[in-house]
């Protein structure tokens, strides 16, 4: 008989700690190696307040793991918040963001629950920075639609034969043609969605779009 009161309890703690993950983005949302990259993660609890925590993050390789552990109140209502991480300037890849939510009861330091919180991954690209000569080339160079379709018109105003080429976001070339002065055709229908460097190169132009 004692231990149904006890139980009811530890259920109801249990229930007032329930927490789960809204969203998590990166800032900016297409980060190249001279950018500093931020993550934010926006989250929810059932009950409140939520602000006093702890969190931290660790990074090996392109998998990158981060925690918080916020310590929540009794107060019926739900209480949201976003964790910032600043992960500084990153090498140009893939990387796999994974966060984990915990939740212990206030007053600040407390412990997580006996029941793990909610995880979520996410993934983002940083690309390489590409010296980019724009001014020196305006008006030269000019290419469309952007974002492409099957297909991108290049127009070429100066004179001679310049190499194209396309790269994408670790700097690898994709695809690479000498075009002729005037407009020319590129058919770009077999890459994969995502972003690319468009670079058109001469002898005294050197122009990079994204």
């Amino acid at each position: 008989m004692k231990k149904i009161p006890l139980f009811l309890l530890i259920f109801i703690f249990s229930g007032a700690q329930a927490q789960w993950i809204d969203s998590i983005n990166v800032s900016p949302a297409n980060p190249t190696t001279s950018d500093s990259v931020f993550v934010y993660t926006d989250f929810s609890f059932g009950s409140g307040s939520c602000d006093q925590h702890t969190q931290g993050f660790n990074i090996a390789g392109n998998n990158i793991g981060a925690w918080a552990l916020h310590c929540v109140g009794g107060f019926t209502f739900i209480c949201s918040y976003t964790d910032t991480f600043s992960l500084g300037t990153l090498p140009a890849g893939t990387y796999s963001f994974t966060f984990q939510l915990e939740a212990g009861g206030l007053p600040s330091p407390c412990t997580p629950g006996i029941v793990s919180g909610p995880s979520a991954t996410f993934t983002f690209t940083v690309s390489t920075t590409i010296s980019v000569n724009e001014h020196s080339a305006d008006g030269m160079f000019s290419f469309f639609p952007n974002p492409a379709g099957d297909k991108i018109t290049i127009i070429n105003k100066t004179q001679g034969q310049t190499l194209v080429r396309i790269f994408d976001v670790a700097g690898k070339i994709i695809l690479e043609k000498n075009l002729s002065a005037g407009s020319s055709e590129v058919y770009v229908d077999e890459l994969k969605p995502g972003i690319y460097f468009l670079e058109n190169r001469n002898a005294r132009f050197n122009f990079v779009k994204r």
